[in-house]
């Protein structure tokens, strides 16, 4: 059974990309499990975990990009781990062995992002302020997560940077699996399997809450504390 994590987090479109960059940083850096160096990224002032490295800083770049392009008023992020399997099968007309190898995930991390367009200066300054509390909340949501839950975690093999294959999942199309049987369909199949199961325990979260509601509820809230 796959391990999965659920971050929520309502944010400014402007600050979209960053955001999700941040995230996506500070997830990798907990569970890439590898040899690396690491290094402190300020986002929204928050400073927050990365990894020291080209190709996973253009990588991050790159889906947080895609996110920010294709998202309006919700998106989803996803972030897959698998183990790479072996096994011998027995050749066709019995000549032999061949070995196959498939990717099976062990943890699933789920980004849903509300998305919020800001409406004035003020407002602005109110959704600025409540992305930095929900990035705050989620960074220490990923510390705990990847500190407690570590027993399901497959042995690592090697010392290479990232021990485990893993997969970046943005907006992920709803319906049945593509059938070209790709490591990366495979992902995108597990991330849906998992939105799905969200959405049947849990029809009145804070996420599939209508927007203009959200909205309503981070006004007042501020409005609230202001007063006070």
């Amino acid at each position: 059974m796959t391990v999965t994590k659920t971050l929520t987090i309502t944010v400014d479109k402007a600050y979209l990309e960053d955001v999700c960059a941040g995230i996506l940083h500070s997830m990798l850096f907990q569970r890439t499990l590898g040899n690396f160096k690491p290094k402190e990224l300020a986002v929204l002032d928050v400073p927050m975990p990365a990894i020291e490295s080209a190709s996973i800083g253009q990588l991050v770049q790159r889906y947080a990009q895609e996110l920010s392009a294709t998202s309006t008023d919700r998106g989803v992020l996803a972030l897959v781990l698998a183990e790479t399997q072996s096994r011998r099968t027995n050749h066709w007309f019995g000549f032999g062995e061949q070995e196959t190898t498939t990717q099976v995930p062990w943890e699933t991390w789920i980004v849903n992002f509300n998305i919020l367009i800001s409406k004035s200066e003020n407002h602005k300054q109110i959704l600025y302020t409540n992305t930095q509390n929900d990035l705050q909340k989620a960074l220490l949501q990923i510390l705990a997560f990847a500190d407690e839950r570590k027993d399901h975690i497959p042995p690592i093999m090697t010392a290479d940077l990232t021990p485990f294959p893993f997969h970046i999942v943005v907006n992920p199309p709803e319906g049945p699996p593509t059938r070209s049987g790709s490591p990366h369909s495979l992902a995108v199949a597990e991330v849906n399997r998992v939105l799905s199961g969200e959405k049947h325990q849990s029809p009145n979260s804070y996420f599939s809450a209508p927007l203009h509601s959200i909205a309503k509820r981070i006004t007042s809230s501020n409005n609230s504390e202001e007063n006070h």
